[in-house]
């Protein structure tokens, strides 16, 4: 996956509003957090359907696959590291804020 790719469409989506509508998340008028996460990966390579597309799911999906989120502990900030806010976020059910 080419990770430039994906930040650089993440980065020309800047000032597209936020959507709550579940069937246009993904863009490209608007996104939601997930949404935005999802497409930038896709334009960057990464198939669909191998991220899940909810931050609930994404927070699961990390748990086994840290390479790809940013680790908080030395705060290693990898180019494409997805980062989730939250409270608790090992309570995947509903510790993720944000992504």
């Amino acid at each position: 996956m080419a990770i430039a790719e994906a930040l650089a469409y993440a980065r020309a989506q800047i000032g597209k509003p936020y959507t709550t509508d579940w069937a246009k998340r993904f863009g490209p008028d608007a996104y939601d957090c997930s949404g935005l996460v999802s497409a930038s990966l896709w334009h960057g390579g990464m198939p669909q359907g191998i991220l899940p597309t909810n931050s609930a799911d994404m927070c699961r999906y990390l748990a086994v696959h840290p390479e790809l989120r940013l680790d908080r502990a030395t705060a290693r900030r990898t180019p494409g590291a997805i980062t989730l806010l939250g409270k608790n976020l090992h309570n995947t059910t509903n510790g993720v804020r944000s992504i």
